[in-house]
This record gives C-alpha cells, sequence and structure tokens, in this order.
C-alpha cells in the first residue's frame, strides 16, 4: 500500500519518467537486436562487422521526434542500402532511445525527489520492463506477419503520433512531487546548493573506482542481447525461445528494483553495489553450459535481478556521492561511459565471435570479468571511505 499511495501522490512527475523510460526501449538493444539476423543478411555483414557499426553509432552521443525519424529511417533500409546509412539510423535510435531518453527519465526524477529517491528511482526505472518484455515478442511477430521493415514504420508512426502528444502534455505543467517528504533541513539545503560540478567529480578517483562495476552490467548484457541470434544458433534454439525469456527478465527486473528502491532509501547505493553484480554472473555460468531453451529462463531471471538493481544504484550513487545541485552534468557523464560501454560490449563479442570462439566461451569470459569486478567492490569502497570521510556510514542518513 505504501508504494501504491506514493505513486498516487506523485502520479505527474513518476508518469513522465516512466514513459521516458519505457518508449526508450525503440533504441535499446533489447530491441534492435531482434533485427540483427535480418540487417546482417541484408548487407551481408558477420557479427563482428555490424558490431563495429553498431559501436561506432551508439558512441556519437525534441527526443521523442528524433526517435521518431530515427524508426522511419529503419523503414528506409529498403529503399536506400548503404552502410553509410544504417549507420546514421542506428546512431539516431542509440541517441535518442538509450542515450538522451534514459538520461532525462532519471535524472528528472532524481532531482525531484530527495528522501524517497530510491523508491521513486526504482518506479520509474520499471518502464524499461514492459518494454524489454514486449516489444522484443512484439518485434517477432510483427516480422512474420507484415516484414522487418513494416514494423520500424509502425514504431515511428507510434512515437510521433501517439507518445510525442503523451509527454508533451506531461511536461505541459511542474511535475511537482507530494510525497510527504520532511522539509530538508538548513543543512541538506546548504549541502544541495554545494554539490560537487562535472569538473570536480573528474578530477576525483572514486568516480572512476566505481565505473567498472557500474558498467559491466549494461556493457555484457547489452553485447548478450545483441548477439542472441548466434547464441540460439550456437545452442540450436528457436529466436522465439529467447524472445519469450524477456518476459522473466521483465518481471525479475521489475520486481528487483522495487526491492532496490527501498534497500537505497534504508541503507545507501553505496552499500548496495557490492551484491549488484552477482545474480548476472550465475546468469552467464548457467547459460554457456545450458543445452535446454528453458535455461534461457533462469538466464533472464539473473541478468533481470542485476538489471534492476543497476538500474535504482545506477542514478542514485552519483546523488549520494556529489549532491544533486549539477546532478545533470554529472549523470550526463555517467551516461556518456554507459553508452560507451554498451557500444563495446556488442562489437567486442562479435570480434571474438569473428576469431573462432563460441557464445559459450565468450560468456564464460564475461562471467570471469562479472565475478572479479564484484570481488573486488568492498575494496573500492573502502578505499572510497578512506578518501571521503564526509560520506559517514554505509547506510542512509537522511532515513
Amino acid at each position: 500500500m505504501a508504494y501504491l499511495r506514493f505513486i498516487l501522490d506523485n502520479l505527474r512527475s513518476l508518469s513522465y519518467g516512466f514513459l521516458l523510460a519505457l518508449f526508450s526501449t525503440f533504441g535499446q538493444t533489447a530491441l534492435i537486436a531482434v533485427y540483427g539476423g535480418e540487417v546482417m543478411a541484408l548487407y551481408d555483414l558477420t557479427a563482428g562487422e555490424y558490431g563495429l557499426i553498431y559501436m561506432l553509432a551508439t558512441l556519437t552521443a525534441i527526443i521523442l521526434a528524433g526517435m521518431g525519424v530515427a524508426c522511419l529511417a529503419m523503414f528506409a533500409q529498403g529503399f536506400v542500402q548503404s552502410l553509410i546509412f544504417l549507420y546514421v539510423t542506428l546512431l539516431l535510435l542509440r541517441l535518442f532511445g538509450q542515450g538522451l531518453m534514459s538520461h532525462a527519465s532519471m535524472t528528472a526524477t532524481a532531482r525531484d525527489f530527495r528522501r524517497t529517491r530510491g523508491k521513486a528511482l526504482s518506479l520509474v526505472s520499471m518502464g524499461h520492463a514492459p518494454g524489454e518484455a514486449f516489444f522484443p515478442y512484439m518485434a517477432v511477430s510483427l516480422m512474420l506477419i507484415f516484414g522487418w521493415r513494416e514494423s520500424w514504420l509502425g514504431y515511428g508512426l507510434f512515437c510521433l503520433v501517439a507518445a510525442l502528444p503523451l509527454l508533451v502534455w506531461l511536461s505541459s505543467k511542474p511535475r511537482t512531487p507530494r510525497s510527504k517528504e520532511p522539509e530538508p533541513s538548513e543543512a541538506e539545503v546548504e549541502a544541495a546548493k554545494q554539490g560537487w560540478t562535472r569538473s570536480q567529480v573528474v578530477r576525483d578517483a572514486g568516480f572512476y573506482l566505481l565505473l567498472p562495476a557500474m558498467f559491466a552490467a549494461p556493457c555484457l548484457g547489452t553485447g548478450m542481447f545483441f548477439h542472441q541470434v548466434a547464441l540460439v544458433e550456437a545452442k540450436g534454439w528457436p529466436l522465439s525461445a529467447f524472445a519469450a525469456g524477456f518476459t522473466t527478465f521483465a518481471i525479475t527486473s521489475t520486481l528487483s528494483g522495487l526491492l532496490a528502491g527501498k534497500l537505497v532509501d534504508a541503507f545507501s547505493a553505496r552499500w548496495l553495489i557490492r551484491f549488484v553484480l552477482w545474480p548476472m554472473t550465475l546468469g552467464f555460468l548457467v547459460i554457456s553450459w545450458a543445452e535446454s531453451p528453458l535455461w534461457v529462463h533462469a538466464l533472464m531471471l539473473l541478468v533481470g535481478m542485476t538489471t534492476g538493481f543497476n538500474h535504482t544504484v545506477g542514478t542514485a550513487i552519483w546523488a549520494e556521492l556529489y549532491g544533486i545541485a549539477h546532478l545533470g552534468a554529472i549523470r550526463a557523464l555517467s551516461a556518456s561511459f554507459m553508452v560507451f560501454s554498451t557500444a563495446v560490449g556488442p562489437a567486442a563479442m562479435g570480434l571474438l565471435l569473428d576469431s573462432g570462439l563460441s557464445m559459450s566461451e565468450v560468456l564464460l569470459l564475461a562471467a570471469a570479468w562479472t565475478g572479479l569486478t564484484a570481488a573486488c567492490m568492498p575494496l573500492v569502497l573502502s578505499l572510497i571511505h578512506r578518501r571521503r570521510p564526509d560520506l559517514g556510514p554505509l547506510r542512509n542518513q537522511s532515513a
């Protein structure tokens, strides 16, 4: 009931962030990867070549209107068959999808809420889950019924005709949270005004110590989703079996995101980050040895747990460390590293596949990375706290 009352009290503010997260799926790897086989066949690309083009497009760092145009450009691939045009199309999808829409969603929410920031972020990040669960399955169905290019025409028209007016309406009035929080103390107000600037953050060693843990999940998760066609072909599974697993992924990421919100508010994002990568590590190990397509659901359950935690922790931790006065600029910096990581994942995995490694061997390497990173987190946090005694113990001081 507490979550329901919180949602009703803050419906406009939460809806704005939730829908931005939901519609960002049109530019997320989970959807684009479904079309990987068709695109590679159209341009006669290997997994590594397609991954490199995807990386270049992702790294070139009005949002929903741009997303609509990007979807229409994907539809136009059959009429303007050019690798340069494919690159520009992927660039627009990644820029407006995972880049700008996700960034706007989480930054606006983190600034709107203070002592219930973890709860608000967990609810807004749930917008990713239905998109990741429903859109890939929908994409497979639309490809069979209408064709893969025609489905992108539908996405583009939906963004421009339906989603864009809705978000414009939601943003037409101030989104004033009514979370019934106590008024901030003078110390809290002053701390918010004196938050770190982006130039100060880039000189802080703690920022870079956390990056491997923050972006292992988006990097490797994106790589695996992007090369899902290679995975199912190597296992002899139908593509629909992998797409069906996104329902499990969505449910798990939603529930773990809600749990993460409570844990962040009760303890801190710094406390929670030490546990984030362990489920994904186990998931990669499981799927690398699996023989039945039913194990896809185990993979999606475990990766979904990490994703749900990561969505909430990924914004809350910067607010904890550096304040909210310049949170937009700081999170933009963080988002640029995140987008870089999602670019490197597909390209690196594609090159490893081209070199002769099997997808199972690639996933074992991924498990080694996430496991090692997770094991090092207690040491990383200890080093950060030695340098930042102002942070206090690993629990929420404002709860």
